[in-house]
């Protein structure tokens, strides 16, 4: 930034909300520009268009899956950059687990995956020379500082499709179309047309422009999870959130462990999968609610069950596809789950959904305490399920499954380039 800007910026609140949005779209306008003069010289030469994903969480690998596999399909160059998790203790990789979670699961199935910290240093981005960039997830602060958003705008226009799936209006919203985001995205791929609507408000409201948002509908979905379940076996899915604090995030694994734990002892013919979120266990112990042994004994008392499991797989389509049922807190799994046609027990009440999508909530189970929640693993178990066909209705009305949301972006980037 120019010493003079950034000195009226520090020094005159007036002046720096003023001349935020102009230095915003004028930097974005120039790094914009100058990528899409360079894609220009590359199409000239014959040279194929070069995409590169970042990937921190092969957890949330299934929301560019196919956006991937039609970039390869349409004869574009892709890189899959594997970039190892932020961790809150020291490690001998500064900040950033020494196993790299991403490089680990991608590495067999795809040829184009690199190490990010590959030789005990960051690859640096410039020598990778993408022409769009898609980041995974919108939070900076998780990153290494080489591999900011700001930083990354100056080598490739920055794509954004959700990890998750936003159906509920407020928080998540503004947490997942954060400031840093909003300021260097280019091309923003929205799950819904209320997505959609929402960040062009929000960017009109910072005066932001030459943005390009789309309603692509979410790659997550492009595939259904079949149904492998064992109809001689009910099995249930618990996927318990990760927050003590009350609303979204609220977590009610502590509501549900112990009677869990004693209904699935009685029920040896039963099975139960848990899926915590993956910052659950780290946030107790964090919040002193927790001691780290405390966890391990549990994760123990649990790996001693010949009924109950944790599910430990990087990606959620075993358990979703071999579970008869879920059992949930607040998460977007609850869409690819709704689309299996399976009963969904919630135990978090959708007061903000989206209008749009208020249908499918509507077609879930709902329990708030551990009667209610036997009475419902009880009814599901002898089949009994009388919103089996709305909820099936409501899917294939929702979610039709020929749309097919990679293609859309990878055709969307195409005719962008095509038009450049």
């Amino acid at each position: 930034m120019n010493p003079t800007i950034k000195r009226l910026f520090q020094n005159n609140r007036i002046v720096r909300d003023w001349l935020r949005p102009f230095y915003r779209n004028s930097r974005h306008v120039i790094l914009v520009s100058h990528q899409t003069h360079i894609i220009r010289r590359k199409k000239k030469r014959g040279a194929p268009l070069k995409i590169l994903f970042l990937v921190q969480y092969p957890e949330m690998w299934d929301a560019l899956r196919t956006v991937y596999e039609n970039a390869v399909q349409s004869g574009i160059e892709t890189i899959i950059l594997a970039i190892p998790k932020k961790k809150d203790e020291p490690a001998p990789r500064p900040g950033f687990e020494l196993r790299n979670a991403a490089f680990s699961f991608l590495k067999e199935r795809y040829p184009c995956v690199k190490d990010a910290f590959s030789g005990g240093k960051w690859i640096r981005i410039a020598n990778l020379r993408p022409d769009y960039i898609f980041v995974q997830r919108p939070f900076d602060d998780l990153m290494p500082s080489c591999y900011k958003m700001r930083k990354l705008e100056r080598h490739g226009l920055i794509c954004h499709i959700s990890y998750g799936y936003h159906f509920t209006e407020g928080f998540h919203l503004n947490v997942g179309f954060n400031l840093s985001l909003i300021h260097s995205v280019h091309m923003l791929f929205a799950e819904n047309e209320r997505v959609k609507e929402y960040v062009e408000d929000r960017m009109e409201s910072l005066g932001l422009k030459n943005r390009i948002v789309i309603n692509s509908g979410s790659p997550k979905y492009d595939e259904r999870i079949p149904d492998f379940s064992n109809p001689n076996r009910v099995t249930a899915l618990w996927t318990p959130r990760w927050s003590l604090t009350q609303g979204d995030d609220q977590s009610h694994f502590f509501d549900y462990y112990e009677f869990l734990m004693a209904y699935y002892d009685m029920h040896p013919e039963q099975s139960l999968f848990i899926r915590p979120h993956p910052l659950m266990f780290d946030c107790f112990v964090k919040e002193g609610r927790m001691s780290r042994e405390e966890v391990q004994k549990i994760k123990e008392a649990v790996d001693m069950k010949d009924n109950v499991s944790w599910d430990k797989d990087a990606d959620y389509w075993e358990s979703v596809s071999r579970s008869s049922f879920m059992i949930a807190d607040f998460t977007s799994m609850v869409i690819p789950y709704f689309l299996t046609g399976k009963p969904i027990v919630s135990s978090h009440v959708y007061d903000n959904i989206m209008n749009e999508l208020k249908p499918m909530t509507d077609s879930f189970y709902y329990v708030n305490d551990s009667k209610s929640l036997f009475r419902m693993i009880d009814d599901i178990s002898r089949g009994i399920d009388p919103l089996y066909d709305k909820r099936h209705q409501v899917a294939e009305r929702l979610f039709p499954e020929d749309w097919q949301a990679g293609r859309v972006i990878i055709n969307s980037i195409m005719a962008y380039e095509k038009n450049s």
